[in-house]
């Protein structure tokens, strides 16, 4: 079975005065779904070893960038992405992005995200690609990539109304993002595994 990397959100917890990571057990079973092995990586690998060196030893197969937490809130988090898209450019390895996932990829390729108001616990119907168009999803997010704040060979496959980019990817790197969170539908939807499946499974 192949293995996905995915990182975390992080989560400061007041009441005991600590910061946690943590992952949506949906997510993990998004992926189990899919017959693939969900592997969580911890910031703190990057205190620890060389991302390098920790990364030969998982050998993964693909890397799953999460959803939670908005660019610029947690710098740690934003660094091991940014490292670990890094060394998927190296390795040539299959990167996923979902909702904030997508917009780190975005941003490293050079592009930019922006406040938008009315998608949160919302659901659009897509426009783009024959794969996306017509199609209904959740949204969850403050913030957006607008048609024209594309990253530099990033191309968009699916857009709402409001030219708010819900789909890309890279045309050189086997690189995919979605904005909708696939593991927050019950149940998942045929589509949207096939689409993660796929993904993965033709890569590499």
């Amino acid at each position: 079975m192949k293995k996905i990397l995915v990182s975390q959100r992080i989560d400061f917890i007041n009441s005991v005065q600590e910061y946690r990571e943590c992952l949506d057990i949906q997510l993990s079973n998004l992926i189990c779904e899919i017959g693939m092995i969900p592997i969580p990586i911890s910031t703190s690998t990057l205190k620890y070893f060389s991302l390098a060196d920790y990364l030969e030893n998982i050998q993964p197969d693909g890397i799953l960038l999460s959803g939670g937490n908005d660019i610029g809130e947690v710098k740690l988090r934003d660094k091991l992405e940014f490292q670990l898209l890094s060394w998927a450019i190296l390795k040539n390895t299959p990167i996923f992005g979902i909702c904030r996932g997508m917009q780190i990829i975005n941003v490293f390729q050079g592009g930019s995200i922006s406040k938008i108001k009315n998608h949160v616990k919302v659901r659009h119907t897509l426009k783009g690609i024959p794969l996306f168009n017509k199609k209904e999803v959740n949204s969850y997010h403050n913030y957006h990539i607008n048609l024209n704040n594309l990253g530099d060979d990033l191309d968009c496959l699916a857009w709402t109304v409001d030219d708010s980019v819900e789909a890309l990817t890279h045309n050189k790197y086997p690189w995919m993002g979605i904005m909708w969170h696939p593991e927050r539908e019950k149940p998942f939807e045929k589509d949207d595994l096939m689409l993660l499946h796929n993904h993965f499974k033709n890569q590499k």
